[in-house]
């Protein structure tokens, strides 16, 4: 959260920055709070499969951590590149994967996934005329996203059911504002078991409405396989009937 004193904050991020010349903010914090939280030291210890999604700043490239010690795994998951240090893995520099795979479709897919249920977790971002800086960043944020999804989507949509769960309505905050977290949790909980009440899988095709988070249409997307059943629409396809 950002001080109550906009002066002295800048001077607090100013000092940080010329103490650390790849971070704004140490990763005490998040360890504490993912230690206190785990109960499990080593991934071969859960009891469900996981892997978390990391960029290896050396190759450009996702890297996916599924062995080891989950605690660096996780802080590299979740190092956003400025704000946190990188994680080094195995001679690896790693940081947050969301600048690659912030919906990491194809990682699922080679991981032999059969079916995926994707939580869109974007925050729809403000009109970007304000100039404001944060706005601009999370515009541009948005827009990568959009062209991951837009890129995996309709690849995996082919293969197997993509059940894409229905974000919260949009509020006006911004990905720096925790201050609506419980109403943003409480409104994705209403909007996705409303979506879940009626929905019926049957074959590959894509399950849900991305179109509205991201405000363009994804060319491409699969159709259901003809005669697996009888023939759908696009919008019967993205909103199932219940049966």
């Amino acid at each position: 959260m950002l001080a109550a004193n906009p002066i002295r904050n800048l001077f607090s991020v100013l000092w940080r920055l010329t103490q650390s010349a790849t971070h704004v903010f140490d990763a005490a914090g998040i360890e504490h709070v993912a230690a206190r939280t785990l109960h499990a030291r080593d991934f071969a210890e859960l009891r469900l499969p996981f892997a978390a999604v990391t960029l290896d700043l050396g190759t450009g490239r996702a890297r996916v951590l599924d062995h080891g010690p989950l605690l660096p795994a996780l802080l590299a998951s979740a190092a956003i590149p400025g704000l946190f240090p990188p994680v080094t893995i195995e001679g690896n520099v790693l940081v947050d994967g969301g600048a690659v795979a912030n919906v990491p479709i194809a990682q699922a897919m080679d991981r032999g996934a059969r079916s995926l249920v994707v939580p869109d977790c974007a925050v729809p971002s403000p009109d970007p005329s304000t100039g404001n800086l944060t706005v601009i960043i999370a515009r541009v944020t948005r827009i990568q996203q959009r062209v991951q999804v837009e890129t995996e989507l309709p690849e995996a949509a082919a293969q197997v059911p993509v059940v894409y769960l229905a974000g919260p309505p949009a509020r006006h905050t911004s990905p720096f504002d925790f201050d609506q977290t419980s109403a943003l949790i409480h409104d994705a909980t209403v909007a996705a078991s409303a979506q879940l009440a009626t929905l019926r899988v049957n074959i590959p095709g894509l399950y849900g409405d991305p179109y509205t988070r991201y405000g363009d249409a994804i060319a491409g997307v699969a159709e259901p396989k003809a005669g697996s059943m009888p023939a759908w629409s696009e919008a019967t396809m993205l909103r199932p009937r219940s049966r």
